[in-house]
C-alpha cells in the first residue's frame, strides 16, 4: 500500500492493527486452541473502479459489501463452475473492516493449518494477496460493447483469496497484506476468580473514594460554618469597640471620669435621647410648616390678581386653593420641584376651573383689576368683569 497511512496512523502496520474485530464475533470461541491468532488486512474494494471483467464497483456494490461483510468467510480460490452444492472448508474468516475514503480494508482471521502457512510464506517472500467475489445478483449492462455492467440486489456468498495476478481488481488494489497477531491474553476474558478479585478491588477503591468525598464535604461545611462564625465575631468586636469609644466620649461630655460606673450614665443618656427626639420632631414639624407655607404662597400667586369682596366669593376661592393644593401634592414625584408640578397641574386641570370660578363670582361684589395694574378700580359691569377675568387668567 502506497502513500501516507490513513487515520493518522504512524505506519500501515499500525493502521492494520487498529482495525477492530466486529462485536458480533465470539472471539473466545473463534480463537479456541489458537494461542497466537493470525490476521491479515487487505484492501478488497475501491469505489467506482472497473474490474478486469467489466464489473463497476458503484455505490450500491460498496454499500452491500460493507453491510454483508460481518459473518462472511472466504476460500482459497473460487468454486468450480457447476459446484453449486459444494461446501468446502473456508480458509479465511472476515472479522472486521473499515472504510477510508473510497477504499474498504478488511481484516481476516486464518486458523492454524496449511492455509495460514501458505499465506505466511507468501507475505514473507514479499508476494501479493488479493480477493475475488462470489455473489448472486442481477446483471445490468452499462455498455455491452465495452463489456461494463453493474450488479443489483447483490447477495455475497464469499470473498475469496485468489492468485494475485489473476484477480479482477489486480490493477485497482495494492495486493499488499499485513499480518496482525492478537494473543489470547489480550482477546479472552480473565479467569472468573481473577475477575471477581478485580471487581472486589475496584469496588473497594470506589468505596474509599466515596468515603473521602463525604469527609471532604463535611470538612468544607465545617469550614464554612467556622468562617461565618468568625465574621460574626469580628463584627461584634467592631461594634463593641465603637460602643466603648462612644461611652468614652459621653463620659467626657458629661464631665465624668473614666472610672465612673456605666449604670450612672443611663438616666442621663435616656434624658438626652428624649430631648434629642423632641428636638428632631420639632425640626421636622417646622420644616413641614415652612414647606406648606411656601406651597400656599405659590398657589396664591396664581390668583393674586383676583379681588374678591364677598364672603361667598372668598369661600369659593379658598376651596379652589385647597383643591389646587391637593392636586399638586398628589402629582408630585420624587425629584420634581413644586413650582414645576404646580405649573403642569394648572395647565392640565385648574386653568379652566379658575375661569369658571371667576365667572361665577363676577358681579357687583367682585372687582378684578386689569393685568399689571395696581390702581384701585370702581365696580364694573358684569360684561366688563367677564372680559377682564378672561385676560387675567394665566395662560
Amino acid at each position: 500500500m502506497e502513500g501516507k497511512p490513513p487515520n493518522g496512523a504512524a505506519s500501515w502496520q499500525a493502521f492494520a492493527e487498529s482495525i477492530p474485530v466486529y462485536d458480533s464475533v465470539d472471539k473466545a470461541l473463534l480463537y479456541q486452541n489458537d494461542p497466537t491468532p493470525f490476521h491479515i488486512v487487505l484492501d478488497v474494494a475501491v469505489l467506482n473502479v472497473v474490474s478486469a471483467n467489466g464489473l463497476i464497483y458503484d455505490a450500491e456494490m460498496i454499500s452491500a459489501m460493507e453491510a454483508q461483510l460481518p459473518g462472511l468467510g472466504g476460500l482459497r480460490g473460487h468454486l468450480s463452475e457447476g459446484a453449486w452444492s459444494a461446501y468446502p472448508i473456508e480458509a479465511v474468516d472476515w472479522v472486521g473492516h473499515t472504510r477510508v475514503g473510497d477504499t474498504i480494508y478488511a481484516k481476516g482471521y486464518i486458523a492454524p493449518g496449511p492455509d495460514r502457512e501458505a499465506v505466511r510464506r507468501t507475505i514473507a517472500r514479499g508476494g501479493e494477496l488479493r480477493t475475488s467475489l462470489d455473489v448472486q445478483a442481477f446483471q445490468e449492462w452499462i455498455d455491452k460493447k465495452a463489456g461494463t455492467y453493474r450488479l443489483r440486489e447483490i447477495e455475497f456468498f464469499t470473498i475469496d483469496l485468489v492468485n494475485a495476478k489473476k484477480a479482477a481488481l489486480a490493477k485497482a488494489t495494492s495486493g499488499q497484506a499485513f499480518i496482525t497477531r492478537e494473543t489470547k491474553a489480550q482477546e479472552e476474558q480473565m479467569p472468573e476468580d481473577q475477575v471477581n478479585l478485580t471487581e472486589q478491588f475496584v469496588e473497594s477503591l470506589r468505596s474509599q473514594v466515596r468515603t473521602l468525598e463525604e469527609q471532604r464535604n463535611t470538612a468544607q461545611a465545617q469550614l464554612q460554618e467556622a468562617q461565618t462564625a468568625l465574621a460574626a465575631a469580628q463584627t461584634e468586636i467592631q461594634e463593641t469597640r465603637q460602643y466603648a469609644s462612644l461611652v468614652g466620649e459621653i463620659r467626657l461630655s458629661l464631665g465624668y471620669g473614666e472610672n465612673v460606673d456605666n449604670t450612672l450614665l443611663v438616666p442621663r443618656i435616656t434624658e438626652m435621647d428624649k430631648q434629642l427626639t423632641e428636638l428632631l420632631a420639632f425640626q421636622q414639624e417646622a420644616t413641614r410648616r415652612e414647606a406648606e407655607r411656601q406651597l400656599d404662597t405659590l398657589i396664591g400667586s396664581y390668583t393674586e390678581s383676583w379681588v374678591i369682596r364677598s364672603e361667598a366669593g372668598k369661600a369659593k376661592l379658598a376651596a379652589f386653593h385647597k383643591g389646587f393644593k391637593r392636586a399638586i401634592l398628589a402629582e408630585t414625584k420624587a425629584g420634581e420641584t413644586t413650582d414645576v408640578v404646580a405649573a403642569r397641574v394648572w395647565q392640565e386641570e385648574f386653568q379652566e376651573m379658575a375661569q369658571s370660578i371667576l365667572f361665577s363670582i363676577a358681579g357687583p361684589n367682585a372687582v378684578v383689576p386689569p393685568a399689571n395694574s395696581k390702581k384701585e378700580t370702581a365696580a364694573l359691569s358684569d360684561e366688563q368683569l367677564h372680559q377682564m377675568a378672561t385676560r387675567l387668567l394665566p395662560r
